[in-house]
């Protein structure tokens, strides 16, 4: 994914958002600064993370 430029994740489900959000910090790259990220389905958890996290929840 880094090698291919991409600067945005949709990241559907439970934890993830903050799974990939750590996983990234490993590369060395900064969410929201180099990587754009978007999770669903857990916004009680998102507003804990570091930096916190944009959500979407289905109706």
């Amino acid at each position: 994914m880094l090698k291919l430029g991409i600067d945005g994740l949709f990241c559907p489900g439970g934890s993830a958002g903050i799974i990939a959000t750590y996983a990234l910090s490993l590369f060395n790259k900064r969410v929201p600064d180099e990587v754009s990220l978007v999770a669903s389905e857990n916004k009680l958890y998102s507003r804990y993370a570091t930096p916190p996290q944009t959500t979407i929840t289905q109706d």
